[in-house]
């Protein structure tokens, strides 16, 4: 529960409102195979998770998102606007779009200063 206090609030304030309107509950199972966040890290530009499904999210101040998924081996990027794209992660680096480039670098740096703090 402490956890969920915690990330309460950096929710926006018209999330947070929705979220109070909704009286539906999740009943927890811990025998479940429930994906959970494994660790996350507050940076500077952004907030990364790794979750226990092992899918790594980043999530930048500037609205875009990278969720990276290791098993099926792709990529998928989320502008500003939400559009969505898709990319196989050996060639997603080479990307002919450069703020998917500039993010998926970010997102690598990021993701490589959260698993050397441990």
């Amino acid at each position: 529960m402490n956890l969920f206090k915690h990330f309460w609030n950096y929710l926006e304030p018209e999330e947070k409102a929705k979220a109070e309107t909704n009286n539906e509950y999740i009943e927890y199972d811990p025998s479940s195979s429930i994906t959970y966040v494994k660790r996350w890290a507050k940076m500077e530009n952004a907030t990364i998770f790794r979750l226990s499904n092992k899918l790594v999210q980043v999530s930048f101040k500037d609205k875009t998102d990278i969720v990276m998924n290791a098993e099926n081996k792709r990529v998928v990027y989320s502008n500003s606007k939400k559009e969505i794209s898709v990319h196989p992660l050996v060639s997603a680096m080479e990307n002919s779009d450069p703020e998917v480039t500039s993010h998926l670098k970010s997102a690598k740096a990021l993701l490589s200063k959260m698993m050397n703090s441990t």
